[in-house]
């Protein structure tokens, strides 16, 4: 079994409420589609590009590679 990181341990310990949990619980489903081979698409369009949040998209691209 691997390891979890220390982000998924803050959320797991710290988001459980409402929406919040929700976050959690979409970031597991979203992990469980990756490992089974599935892919994301990602599109950003309006505030999410000028909140710049396009960035670190490239970095997690090399991650999967």
């Amino acid at each position: 079994m691997r390891k979890i990181g220390a982000v998924s341990q803050f959320l797991e310990k710290n988001f459980l409420h409402f929406n919040s949990a929700s976050v959690v619980d979409a970031a597991k489903g979203y992990k469980a589609h990756l490992t089974d081979g599935g892919k994301m698409l990602i599109s950003l369009a309006g505030a999410m590009s000028t909140a710049e949040l396009a960035k670190p998209i490239p970095y997690l691209v090399f991650l999967q590679m």
